[in-house]
């Protein structure tokens, strides 16, 4: 998995580009783990102190779990309201149907967009979501989930987030893509990336 992330100042000027790449395992998405394998930042190699701040965050007893945002989350699917729109469109090839759902966030936030399912598998390619409000100092929230589209084969591809907010006078605009890439199937059959 490959994290791209861009940092940029008030005036759109470019500040600050991060790529780190990671491996994921585990048998389960209950257990899934990482190992850092490279982090650059700015064209500089911070492999090491990125290693060394997941270790500390790790040993904390912190651990950085929240509510999904994902209506697909077996854990919150019972809180998702959601209604077709009655929209279609072609995504990746596919037909899709638009629905639009709503989901609890944390503390009086919520999440709400849309999920475009595949009209013949009803498996879900593309997602889209909000934060309803924003929080305060946020003034732009926005998360895109794309799947593949292999009818037989359900997972993320690619995650985009685009965010911006104001910290002491401070404007920041913040942009992230995760890409998923070499999966592959366990001895349980289940996939991941190795």
């Amino acid at each position: 998995m490959q994290i791209s992330s861009w940092e940029y100042n008030s005036s759109g000027k470019l500040e600050n580009r991060e790529v780190v790449v990671l491996s994921i395992y585990g048998d389960s998405m209950d257990s899934l783990e990482y190992t850092i394998l490279s982090a650059y930042k700015n064209g500089l190699d911070i492999t090491e102190t990125r290693i060394k701040e997941e270790e500390k965050r790790r040993n904390s007893g912190n651990p950085k779990n929240r509510q999904s945002p994902d209506p697909f989350d077996g854990e919150v699917q019972s809180l998702v309201k959601q209604s077709s729109t009655g929209e279609t469109r072609i995504i990746e090839g596919r037909r899709a149907a638009e629905y639009h759902f709503s989901l609890p966030g944390e503390k009086r936030f919520h999440y709400s967009g849309s999920a475009w399912l595949d009209t013949e598998t009803a498996v879900p390619l593309l997602v889209e979501l909000v934060l309803d409000p924003l929080p305060p100092l946020v003034t732009e929230f926005y998360l895109s989930t794309k799947y593949s589209s292999l009818p037989d084969q359900w997972y993320p591809l690619e995650v985009e987030m685009k965010a911006a907010g104001t910290f002491l006078f401070i404007k920041r605009r913040f942009e992230t893509i995760l890409q998923f890439s070499k999966y592959r199937l366990s001895n349980d059959g289940k996939l991941q990336e190795p």
